[in-house]
């Protein structure tokens, strides 16, 4: 038997601090109701590895136990539920961890059909040969975005 320690939403959110303690309350709340439907119990407690003058940007460490048939299933749900609970709430998903299994929470939240060549073009400039994190964020870019010239 052991524990899985995984970063509940996986990214961090970022509010202003007059919504501070309603919105730590919700995501943790939330976080919580669902991680006991999933798995049974567990523990949502957040944590703060920074913050600036207009707000802090937690994180939301779980402690849970394994079942290791549904813990891919788990662990996409619980950061649908905190992706909701974030953008619902009116905060940010800001961590800089955040990757192609969160993309389609941020696309969500605004980022809208433009992501793809916005990132790509930047991506096309600096790794033309797509070398670094293949496929993280965005897959190789189709012909119609393609730079040229």
């Amino acid at each position: 038997m052991g524990v899985v320690k995984k970063l509940y939403p996986f990214k961090e959110a970022t509010y202003t601090w007059d919504k501070f303690e309603a919105v730590d309350a919700e995501i943790i709340r939330q976080g919580q109701r669902a991680q006991k439907a999933l798995t049974g119990g567990g523990i949502v407690c957040p944590g703060s590895p920074s913050s600036i003058p207009m707000g802090p940007a937690p994180l939301f460490p779980s402690l849970r136990l394994p079942r290791t048939e549904t813990s891919l299933e788990h662990y996409q749900a619980l950061s649908d539920v905190a992706s909701d609970a974030i953008s619902g709430l009116g905060a940010t998903i800001t961590h800089h961890h955040a990757g192609r299994t969160q993309l389609p929470s941020v696309v969500r939240q605004g980022s809208g059909p433009a992501f793809p060549g916005y990132v790509g073009w930047r991506k096309i400039a600096v790794d033309p040969d797509w070398i670094m994190n293949p496929g993280m964020l965005l897959d190789r870019l189709p012909d119609h975005l393609k730079i040229v010239g």
